[in-house]
């Protein structure tokens, strides 16, 4: 297993447009989610807006789902831009995460998942809200180098 170094980190808020779908089954893969980003993409460009920086998947259904997960592919913006009735435009709010960096094989990806869920229980933490995953490097061909950001919003348990 690779190392990952958790992180717990203040995330800024971000304003971004997103396409929401449901994804009936996921078991190795988020079928229709590329498709969503795609659309994502075409309509920034369509719309003349750029979006700056990486693509983010905003899961809204617990982590242990694997059916019927309500999910956002959404991109950066630099400024604010029409919507649409599939394309939403909103702002992220500020989040403290836990956060840890997967670089390396797709295929090993789910390993960051199984650091950073780890990290949260082990360190008396729980999941507050939506969960993220940041594409900072993510090219469809080449499944063998990726750089994915997982970041799960957490705050300390009272005890």
């Amino acid at each position: 297993m690779p190392k990952y170094d958790v992180v717990l980190k203040t995330v800024e808020p971000v304003l971004v447009a997103g396409r929401r779908i449901i994804i009936s089954e996921n078991l190795n893969y988020p079928i229709g989610l590329p498709e969503a980003f795609q659309e994502v993409y075409a309509y920034t460009k369509e719309h003349r807006t750029d979006p700056t920086g990486c693509g983010i998947a905003i899961w809204y259904t617990p982590v242990d789902t694997t059916t019927n997960e309500d999910v956002e592919a959404a991109v950066l913006l630099k400024e604010p831009m029409l919507e649409s009735e599939r394309i939403k435009v909103h702002q992220l709010p500020q989040v403290e995460v836990a956060s840890v960096v997967h670089q390396g094989r797709m295929k090993d990806f789910m390993q960051g998942y199984q650091a950073v869920l780890s990290w949260i229980e082990g360190n008396g933490y729980e999941i507050t809200g939506p969960f993220r995953e940041v594409y900072h490097k993510f090219v469809g061909d080449r499944m063998d180098d990726v750089v994915i950001e997982i970041q799960f919003p957490v705050a300390k348990v009272d005890l």
